[in-house]
């Protein structure tokens, strides 16, 4: 396969009609600016969400990670997290150089959207006419960042995973040292950044390769980039197990990194693109005349698109494995489908490893499969279906369109303005815990949140005792609930915001714990039921009824 052919039927339709001698997306102008535009077009978009807030418990994972880093705290040995490192201490530097607020964290998500649509495109516009590859990199701003607008680990390490894919597709197609040692530290990364994610990446690689290797009959690569991939790929590792080394904590980070294994799969499980069920939901689906549930079914298909499109890349590889070349598209093209449908691939073998595949997750990782919509909205080589695939692209598009208007509208109805300790927030509702605290407790004061809302710790500049943000029934060891009551007791917390009816209220988010277990006492409740007094009920922005605690020996703060 010589350089024009390549150059030729690497591109989409568009470019082909063009004639020889066309280069490769990337290395076109217009390309490359039309993908800066869709990233600047993406940011200034995403900029309506920088001050939005719903108080998420999940956020304050890693703003708590990344504030207890700053204060000289290392992860593993002074506190606990499963998650590998990478988010932690990629967030704790921005908060460094930019400002430790939530301007800041915010702020980073926008860019990370900027960065999804504008790779989106460049990977699609492989495969696909620049109108669909738009059209991607477009839903991509609009349906899933918006989504959950939290500073995750879930979206730095998909950027590093889409990153990955790019750095992977500029290896196959100009085989140099330099792409093989990006593909390589690139994939070490997303492990670092999210251990799941990371190792489909790599799963992904190995089984492109491999089929790369069994349609074209030979490697594409030599002993150089073979050897610049490892070590990209073993120079993070080697780095970070050298960073905890020094710092004493080697076996205790590799035993939490394993610590998923046991405690989170089991616990966390969930069916396929599951989705907890919430007041009116079904009433929605049931409700109205057979054209109302057609457009509700309408509006609603994004959720299954997204859920397909994971299959969509695993049916291709498929495909081609078993040989059936009649109907493939044919040199380049074919090779481009293998490899990145490959990386897809084993992007949702590491979702299914988590064993919480659930309709969240999977929206998270949308950007990771953008392409393959790209390319099932292009026109096909069939006349019959070529005639009707405009029509569908604008009914897909639509249906997503209203899907990013469903997440936008709470952002443009939320009129609650909250000024906390890291900056401003706009909120949907009212907040009545962030003012109490403001008001009752001094920075650096210790107060403890039991069971879940480390996001409390974090915008009142307040400090958690204990080593755990939060304890979670059926995933924490009975270990570590007596591990936290000891710190409780020789920390003692100077406020306490306990939610009795937590998982009354989410029990639905664990639908794989039978429901007796939310019933039982566990000894952090023991402990602060004995210790505490009850004084006075405070509402939060979730819609969680918080009981304020004081020890049993002060006067309840008035």
């Amino acid at each position: 396969m010589n350089a024009s052919r390549l150059n030729l039927e690497g591109l989409g339709p568009e470019a082909t009609a063009h004639g020889a001698g066309v280069e490769l997306p990337v290395s076109r102008r217009r390309e490359g600016a039309i993908a800066c535009a869709a990233a600047l077009l993406a940011a200034g978009y995403l900029l309506v969400y920088l001050h939005y807030d719903v108080l998420h418990a999940d956020e304050g994972i890693g703003l708590e990670a990344a504030e207890r880093i700053l204060r000289g705290q290392v992860m593993y040995r002074d506190f606990f997290s499963f998650f590998t490192p990478g988010s932690g201490y990629w967030l704790a530097l921005l908060f460094r150089v930019f400002g430790d607020s939530m301007t800041t964290a915010h702020a980073a998500l926008v860019g990370y959207g900027a960065a999804f649509s504008g790779l989106v495109y460049l990977i699609a516009r492989r495969a696909a006419s620049r109108r669909m590859a738009l059209l991607a990199a477009g839903l991509v701003a609009l349906d899933s960042l918006p989504f959950r607008f939290l500073m995750l680990h879930n979206w730095d390490s998909t950027l590093l995973a889409l990153a990955g894919y790019y750095a992977v597709l500029r290896w196959w197609q100009r085989p140099r040292q330099a792409f093989a040692l990006a593909a390589g530290a690139l994939t070490a990364l997303t492990f670092l950044f999210n251990q799941a994610k990371g190792a489909g990446l790599a799963a992904g690689l190995l089984l492109g390769w491999a089929l790369l290797a069994r349609i074209e009959g030979r490697t594409r690569w030599n002993r150089r980039q073979a050897a610049a991939f490892t070590l990209g790929l073993l120079g993070p590792l080697a780095l970070t197990a050298g960073y905890f080394a020094a710092q004493h904590c080697l076996g205790l980070m590799l035993r939490d990194w394993f610590w998923p294994l046991a405690h989170y799969r089991t616990p966390n499980a969930c069916p396929y693109g599951y989705f907890p069920p919430g007041p009116g939901r079904v009433s929605i689906l049931s409700a109205g005349s057979g054209p109302a549930r057609l457009l509700i079914a309408w509006l609603l298909s994004p959720l299954l698109v997204v859920d397909l499109l994971p299959w969509l890349a695993a049916g291709i590889v498929a495909f081609l494995f078993c040989g059936c070349r009649a109907a493939a598209p044919s040199g380049a093209r074919r090779a481009y489908f293998a490899l990145i449908a490959s990386l897809m691939t084993g992007s949702l073998f590491g979702l299914l490893a988590t064993n919480r595949p659930g309709g969240a997750e999977l929206l998270m990782a949308f950007p990771l499969y953008a392409p393959a919509l790209a390319w099932l909205l292009d026109r096909p080589s069939a006349s019959r279906l070529r005639r009707i695939a405009p029509a569908a692209a604008v009914l897909v598009g639509l249906s997503f369109s209203c899907l990013g208007l469903a997440w936008l509208w709470p952002r443009r109805a939320a009129r609650i303005g909250l000024v906390t300790r890291r900056g401003r927030l706009v909120l949907p509702q009212t907040d009545r815990v962030l003012p109490y605290l403001t008001a009752h407790t001094r920075p650096g004061n210790r107060i403890y949140v039991y069971p879940y809302q480390p996001v409390y710790y974090y915008l009142s500049a307040t400090r958690n005792p204990t080593r755990y943000e939060f304890l979670a029934l059926g995933q924490n060891t009975r270990r570590q609930y007596l591990r936290a009551v000891a710190e409780l007791k020789r920390h003692p917390p100077r406020l306490v915001l306990y939610d009795p009816g937590f998982y009354a209220q989410n029990g639905a988010d664990w639908p794989s714990i039978a429901l007796p277990a939310f019933a039982r006492i566990t000894p952090v409740e023991q402990y602060l039921l004995r210790q505490f007094q009850p004084c006075r009920r405070l509402c939060s922005a979730t819609g969680w009824n918080y009981l304020l605690l004081a020890p049993r020996r002060q006067a309840c703060p008035r």
